[in-house]
């Protein structure tokens, strides 16, 4: 196995192990709304997102070279 599988399934478990812990109902306001969502929805979108942004800076950056 490669480092970065491994990596990754670390990664995967401990995120894993932080949503379980944080299952309330948390209240977010934008704007002028307001939403009552899971707390573990709240960190798996923000993890995502950031994965996701991480993935088009790595790929823009790989297109200037």
């Amino acid at each position: 196995m490669s480092l970065k599988v491994i990596g990754g399934i670390v990664l995967g478990c401990i995120i894993t192990i932080i949503c379980l812990q944080n299952y309330e109902t948390v209240e977010l306001s934008f704007l002028f709304w307001k939403f009552s969502v899971p707390r573990i929805l709240v960190i798996l979108v923000v993890f995502f997102f950031g994965f996701l942004c991480g993935l088009i800076y790595k790929s823009r950056r790989r297109i200037k070279k």
